[in-house]
């Protein structure tokens, strides 16, 4: 897992979202996190600067500073909303979603918008904290990412 910026993120490479919202998760990223196939997970928005969104497990979460996200909305934490459907909290969409059987998550092409993606972009996966794996839409990490020959594609949708 390469650094493309000294001092910068641990990137684990390109994931393309494919035409029916299909976005692979690296095998590294699903061993760092703890993901297992079927774990449903909580999107929430990234960074204004970077904008995507970022995957939780909801242990992590309750072991966080956002925590109070699922207290305040226990129709998301409880899975009540239906799965990719989002809730709007503090001006920010909130979804979830399982991993399935071929370490990727699904997300209808509505849900997606809102996050400022579209079927065929490329989103950097990326390390974003211990909490949280991190699919960076814009900004200097993607200029960035452009310009190495370090990186892969996790899928080829």
């Amino acid at each position: 897992m390469p650094q493309i910026v000294k001092g910068g993120k641990y990137i684990f490479g390109w994931s393309r979202v494919s035409k029916n919202g299909e976005i692979k998760i690296n095998n590294e990223a699903m061993i760092e996190y703890d993901f297992n196939i079927g774990d449903k997970v909580i999107l929430l928005p990234g960074s204004s600067y970077s904008e995507g969104f970022g995957i939780k497990s909801i242990k992590r979460i309750k072991k966080s500073k956002l925590k109070d996200i699922l207290e305040n909305n226990p129709t998301l934490v409880n899975f009540m909303v239906n799965m990719g459907d989002t809730i709007l909290y503090k001006d920010k969409y909130l979804s979830w979603t399982k991993i399935n059987e071929n370490n990727s998550i699904k997300l209808p092409l509505e849900t997606l918008s809102k996050y400022e993606i579209t079927p065929e972009m490329k989103l950097l996966s990326v390390r974003g904290s211990w909490l949280s794996l991190g699919f960076v839409a814009k900004g200097r990490l993607i200029e960035e990412a452009k310009n190495t020959q370090k990186l892969k594609y996790s899928n080829k949708n």
